[in-house]
């Protein structure tokens, strides 16, 4: 995400899986809130 500063339904779809599938806390963008404020705005 980090590469591209953009989000979009795939990138969204594979971070919420990446969270589901692993039982570790997974790092994130630190602009990750704002960006997907962004996208859904």
């Amino acid at each position: 995400m980090s590469e591209t500063n953009q989000i979009d339904l795939n990138k969204l779809h594979h971070i919420v899986l990446r969270e589901t599938e692993n039982d570790t806390i997974q790092e994130i963008d630190p602009d990750f809130y704002r960006i997907l404020s962004d996208f859904i705005r």
